[in-house]
């Protein structure tokens, strides 16, 4: 019987790579497609966290692609049993492949930064959230810079027993779970201080909890980092940790984006988050305001009646400032329904001249 491109057995375990990087890269460009659809039909317009993640999908796509490619060099099988040519294009693709998983973990944090300061209306919670867009893009930055010092001047060369390759994968990824500490700490600041329904801020938090088995996921990757240095046989022991550097890539994406799907979006609609996906560059502690109508009377005339609308805001948030559309809620731009009690009144007058209120 003949064998097919991948089999697996004791000495191959490529094939692990190739089905979980074309599982996950296929979930991955799914869950892009459901937040599109929700952008455009419930929640839109597309903002800066919707590019983001677009960016790091696209990305993880053609990461995964490359590990495909590793695997049919021979990632995953015995190191004498591949050719030096095949072992040289394995080093050029997990190299160019590890940049584009710094790349692409950094976009998917970023993301979640970013959906975090679409979704609020207070300043100081867009603040704290931005400043995490910032340290995500520093660090990612530094991670691939200290990824490149490796054990020669070939840094996609792999070499036996290369302790500091290990080590820097080590900081890369000690860089990358204090960053998703940060992104599990905002989602608790945000709702702290807010007065919400314990329910309310329980769901919130729920939706953004989907980023902790990242921890998890890069746990593991460090061990299989630490088994494949101590093993002489990179290629055959790369294939377990490559499978959770696939994991950790397309499910960070994946968590960024289960937060706009529409079970959460409802919880969010509270009045202290903004759900139609407005923009949210500027930031203000007050609802917009808005003239009232009043009538105008005449001195000559016998009789003049009118009204005026007098607001009575009742456990109303502070939020920021809206420019006044077609889609904002007649509530004075606020999302919350607003109580409005109108008083009205007539002026007579009398021959002399003597004014009467009624």
């Amino acid at each position: 019987m003949a064998r097919g491109p991948y089999h697996i057995s004791d000495d191959e375990h490529g094939p692990y790579v190739v089905v979980f990087a074309a599982l996950l890269m296929t979930y991955t460009i799914l869950c892009f497609i459901a937040r599109l659809v929700m952008r455009f039909t419930i929640n839109g317009p597309l903002g800066a966290d919707d590019w983001t993640v677009a960016a790091g999908s696209i990305i993880a796509v053609i990461q995964s692609a490359l590990k495909i490619s590793e695997a049919r060099h021979g990632l995953g099988k015995r190191t004498d049993t591949v050719g030096l040519d095949d072992i040289e294009a394995i080093g050029k693709l997990s190299f160019a492949g590890d940049i584009l998983y710094i790349a692409g973990m950094a976009l998917s944090r970023a993301a979640s930064f970013l959906l975090i300061a679409r979704l609020t209306r207070q300043t100081h919670h867009a603040r704290a959230a931005y400043v995490g867009v910032l340290i995500t893009g520093v660090l990612g930055f530094v991670s691939m810079f200290v990824l490149g010092l490796r054990c020669n001047f070939a840094p996609w060369r792999i070499v036996p027993k290369c302790s500091e390759t290990t080590t820097r994968w080590y900081i890369i990824e000690g860089l990358g779970t204090f960053v998703e500490l940060i992104a599990a700490w905002i989602p608790i600041y945000l709702v702290w201080s807010l007065r919400m329904r314990l329910k309310a801020k329980f769901v919130v938090l729920f939706a953004f909890s989907f980023r902790l088995p990242v921890f998890v996921i890069i746990a593991f990757r460090i061990y299989y980092l630490w088994r494949e240095s101590v093993r002489n046989d990179p290629l055959f022991y790369g294939a377990d940790s490559s499978v959770f550097l696939e994991a950790a890539l397309h499910y960070g994406l994946m968590a960024a984006t289960i937060p706009c799907l529409k079970p959460f979006v409802k919880a969010f609609n509270t009045g202290w988050f903004d759900t139609r996906g407005v923009d949210t560059s500027l930031h203000s502690d007050g609802y917009a305001l808005s003239n009232l109508n009043r009538t105008k009377y005449s001195a000559n005339a016998e009789i003049v009646s009118g009204s005026d609308e007098i607001d009575n805001l009742e456990s109303i948030p502070r939020g920021r400032l809206r420019q006044r559309g077609s889609d904002t809620p007649s509530s004075a731009g606020s999302d919350i329904m607003i109580i409005r009690r109108t008083k009205a009144w007539n002026v007579s007058y009398e021959n002399d001249d003597a004014a009467v209120l009624k």
